[in-house]
């Protein structure tokens, strides 16, 4: 059993120090835990946000503003379709008890409906003066979990237990930590010789929205790759971003995703701060 549970909303603020160590009296001050997952450390000597190294993969690819909003759009459309055409009917309820009664969460809450005009208007968030990335063309903060079974085939059998799908190859790449988006396509190469297959071979991708400068840049660096065959249900804008659960939720989207469309093979990858990169592939049987 693999998985990832992800609170976004409730990550802390942490109090570093105390009446015993180092500060007897005063106010302290409270770190924002969330920031600090947000920030690669080891980039300059205060670290830098990832979004703000983003904007170097902007730069390095040459890419406009309107390839990225593209990008957000499509997420957003992509996945309003899929919800409204019961694409996601496995995607299990989470009841909230609370004091007034429970809050049943049967569906997520960021795809919305909106025009390409709405994501123009944005401004750029972590380069004020001549930066493209906003709000509203990055992952949102979220909250999630997913989780599979893995077996080989001969336990799933002797289990009785249904197979879904076939992980043919995964794999991990390292890439320059400041353009650690990069890491979410250039581990495509490397998953092509894995398997022995070829870009017309896949059905499907999603590769994660961390940033839609992230899908935009993949569009330009790998040969062959369409946009109608990446993010057909949404990604990490339209759907969001709780990083620990990601990974797992891209496959378990995959592996229904393939089956609802008739096809039979996908590849989900992602990129990772700190300048990696992670990718399966996955047949559906």
């Amino acid at each position: 059993l693999a998985g990832g549970v992800e609170s976004m909303s409730n990550t802390p603020r942490y109090l570093f120090t105390g009446r015993t160590k180092n500060q007897m009296y005063g106010d302290m001050p409270l770190v924002d835990g969330l920031m600090s997952a947000l920030t690669d450390t080891t980039v300059g000597k205060k670290g830098e946000l990832m979004g703000l190294l983003t904007e170097r993969l902007v730069d390095k690819y040459k890419l406009t503003r309107e390839s990225q909003d593209e990008v957000a759009y499509r997420s957003h459309a992509n996945a309003i379709k899929a919800w409204e055409t019961g694409l996601f009917d496995y995607v299990l309820p989470i009841t909230i008890p609370g004091k007034k009664g429970d809050t049943v969460v049967s569906k997520d809450e960021g795809p919305k409906k909106l025009d390409l005009a709405y994501f123009a208007k944005q401004k750029a968030f972590f380069k004020p003066e001549g930066g493209t990335i906003t709000s509203a063309n990055s992952s949102s903060l979220n909250d999630g979990s997913a989780f599979i079974v893995l077996a080989s085939e001969e336990r799933a059998k002797e289990l009785g237990l249904p197979i879904l799908a076939e992980l043919k190859g995964f794999g991990n790449i390292g890439v320059p930590k400041e353009l650690m988006g990069e890491g979410a396509f250039k581990i495509v190469p490397k998953l092509f010789d894995r398997t022995g297959l070829k870009i017309d071979d896949i059905d499907l991708f999603e590769m994660n929205e961390a940033f839609g400068a992230v899908v935009a840049a993949a569009l330009v660096d790998v040969p062959g790759l369409k946009a109608d065959k990446v993010n057909t249900t949404g990604s990490g804008i339209a759907l969001g971003h709780p990083v620990g659960a990601t990974g797992v939720r891209q496959v378990v989207d995959m592996v229904h995703q393939l089956g609802k469309s008739g096809k039979s093979v996908g590849m989900t990858t992602r990129c990772v701060g700190g300048g990696m990169g992670s990718g399966e592939v996955i047949v559906r049987k």
